[in-house]
């Protein structure tokens, strides 16, 4: 840890995403979201937009405010993936970055499901619902 500038670790991994805690005593150096083309260019930092899966085009989803905007462009790299999945019972933050679940948010794209699928997935040890 840097010592004597006033840096320090925030109590819980999922706060240092929070839009109410942008600035906070762990970030060192932050990228704000400004359009200001001498900072970001002409559209502003849109890094943060780049990095949902493109759950839009699932069943039962739709594009919302609430899930983002589902542009795919970004993922993590297999070497960061790996060192969370080293440890990730007793470490937060891999389930505090990323998101999981999505709840569903158009009723009318939900696929039926019959006994049938659910026997075919019982069977095939792979497939695993959350």
């Amino acid at each position: 840890m840097i010592s004597g500038y006033g840096f320090a670790l925030e109590p819980g991994h999922a706060s240092l995403f929070s839009q109410d805690n942008q600035k906070n005593k762990e970030i060192i150096f932050a990228i704000q979201y400004a359009a200001d083309a001498i900072l970001n260019g002409p559209e502003g930092n849109r890094g943060h937009l780049y990095f949902l899966m493109e759950y839009d085009i699932q069943p039962g989803m739709a594009r919302d405010i609430a899930n983002g905007r589902p542009f795919k462009r970004f993922r993590p790299t297999k070497y960061l993936l790996d060192l969370y999945a080293a440890n990730r019972q007793n470490d937060k933050r891999y389930d505090e970055t990323y998101k999981h679940v999505w709840i569903s948010n158009n009723a009318g794209s939900i696929p039926a499901w019959t006994q049938a699928d659910v026997d075919a997935g019982a069977k095939n040890k792979t497939a695993r619902l959350l």
